[in-house]
């Protein structure tokens, strides 16, 4: 996916840049729609890796030899940009890709355990616009990826690029 066109799709250029990005996007995934697929099921899978723990949750996080799992080391310097871009992904394939893509996604991601029982999946559901139960589609479903973004950032870190980043995400969602 074109880091200009996801940068150009959130406002970089202001208004009169989105639409172009938006539809140079739409382009790219209707060009390779498994691509697109794919993009946005990584995309899924690192924010469900790098997401700090949602304060109550417990779980063992230590592998099997004993190491910190990648949750509990301070990523921030390094996820933030990560998180903030994959949730850009998942806002344009939400954006750009027909219902049945995201249902597919959708079914896709619930074979994963780690996926299917993290506090992203029901997020990821409505963001898409689609329900887990009766695929119904919500208008500003997209807008609720925004403002997961902003909520992960805050919590990634409290130094400056994570808090600009997540008021960007907040004022995005608010368009």
């Amino acid at each position: 996916m074109p880091l200009s066109d996801l940068q150009g799709a959130i406002g970089k250029d202001g208004s009169a840049g989105i639409a172009s990005s938006v539809s140079s996007l739409t382009a790219w995934a209707r060009r390779d729609p498994f691509l697109s697929e794919q993009v946005a099921l990584n995309a899924v899978k690192t924010i469900v890796l790098l997401a700090p723990r949602k304060s109550g949750e417990s779980g063992d996080n230590i592998d099997m030899i004993g190491q910190a799992g990648v949750r509990d080391i301070d990523t921030a310097q390094y996820g933030i940009i990560t998180v903030f871009l994959c949730h850009v992904v998942l806002w344009v394939f939400s954006g750009v890709s027909p219902i049945d893509k995201k249902q597919r996604l959708l079914d896709l991601l619930g074979r994963d355990r780690e996926v299917r029982t993290s506090w992203f999946m029901s997020v990821l559901e409505r963001g898409l616009g689609v329900s887990g139960t009766d695929g119904n589609f919500a208008e500003d479903a997209p807008k609720i990826l925004f403002r997961s973004a902003a909520e992960m950032l805050t919590r990634l870190g409290t130094w400056g690029a994570s808090l600009n980043l997540a008021l960007l995400m907040h004022k995005r969602s608010e368009m």
